[in-house]
């Protein structure tokens, strides 16, 4: 049986790293003002939960980045890892923020549909979500809650995951709402 680093154990002391993961997320970088391509971000996801960013710079994309696709799983082996460089940024008291939530998609209750107390119609769905150490409840209503239960039924990778992206967090009851 083949053996794979997980990705909570990679540093900068070596390159012969092998890692099974599935990516979960890719998006392209450019640099101001003239809107020149540096490369292709990932982030990957392994079996236990763990999380990376990856960077492909520019002058591989054509031979890496293009055989990659969200969603995929792949074995990625001889590669170099940086060491994360943390950067305190003061930032002004901001109460209202928006936050991604990566995760496992879990205990996903039947879509319900009700008339509200002003006689509106309207729709809900509750989930969990894990990052395989602990989990949040999640309600998405109406058209977002509709159109979640209709892609729910299509994915066909296990375990199912999802990005919730820019989502509002209301501090003081502790419920995740989606703006």
């Amino acid at each position: 049986m083949t053996r794979f680093d997980s990705i909570s154990t990679l540093n900068g002391s070596r390159s012969n790293w092998k890692i099974k993961v599935r990516v979960i997320r890719m998006w392209d970088t450019y640099i101001p003002p003239m809107k020149q391509f540096r490369g292709n971000n990932l982030i990957l996801l392994d079996d236990k939960h763990s999380r990376i960013h990856a960077f492909i710079y520019s002058s591989n994309v054509e031979n890496l980045a293009r055989q990659f696709e969200e969603g995929n799983v792949y074995i990625i082996q001889n590669f170099y890892v940086k060491d994360y460089i943390q950067t305190a940024i003061r930032l002004k008291k901001d109460d209202l923020f928006l936050i991604d939530i990566v995760g496992v998609v879990r205990d996903v209750q039947p879509l319900y549909h009700f008339t509200n107390m002003h006689d509106h119609d309207q729709s809900k769905i509750k989930f969990k979500i894990t990052d395989g150490s602990s989990w949040i409840e999640i309600i998405f209503w109406d058209q977002l809650a509709e159109e979640f239960d209709k892609r729910r039924n299509k994915v066909t990778t296990q375990p199912p995951i999802i990005i919730i992206a820019n989502i509002g967090v209301n501090r003081n009851s502790g419920i995740f709402y989606y703006y």
